[in-house]
């Protein structure tokens, strides 16, 4: 039995990743309006084309902050479980929740990785089962190799109660 989170979510480069592409796309927004502005006001007298801008990054860059520490409060409070006869899965802030997911009725382990995950060398894993979309369970940011190993053991876990074609 694997215990509680054994492969631990990369909380840490999943917050990482979030604040560089975040900022990243703040700084060009903004860039493109003070452009935008100095090009509207080149023939006039003052920084408007610099303090409008600056000022929306400031407000939004704060907000930007706040969205991250949020995420990284729900991220941590994230935990899953692969216990002998189920999947357990919880977390949450404000509101909670928690999924038990029993080894029979898995249909598909699925490992996902976006651009950004294979830079980090992370990857996500989204547990599926027959029922519709919301029933399975998703397992964010781990590193590639315990995602694998992970994915392994569940296929292993849950071929056990499969029926063998033709019997």
């Amino acid at each position: 039995m694997i215990d509680n989170n054994i492969y631990p979510i990369q909380v840490d480069k999943r917050i990482f990743l979030d604040l560089l592409t975040k900022t990243g796309y703040l700084f060009l927004f903004c860039l493109a309006l003070s452009i935008f502005l100095y090009l509207a006001v080149q023939n006039k007298d003052g920084i408007l084309w610099l303090i409008v801008p600056g000022g929306i990054f400031l407000v939004l860059f704060i907000i930007v902050l706040i969205m991250i520490a949020w995420n990284y409060i729900y991220l941590k409070s994230y935990k899953y479980e692969c216990r002998s006869d189920i999947i357990y899965l919880s977390g949450g802030i404000v509101s909670r929740f928690e999924k038990n997911l029993p080894y029979p009725r898995i249909q598909h382990v699925v490992l996902y990785e976006t651009f950004w995950q294979r830079v980090m060398k992370i990857s996500s894993i989204s547990i599926e089962t027959a029922r519709e979309s919301g029933a399975g369970i998703f397992i964010p940011d781990l590193l590639k190799r315990d995602a694998i190993k992970l994915k392994d053991y569940i296929i292993s876990k849950s071929s056990k109660y499969k029926p063998v074609a033709g019997i």
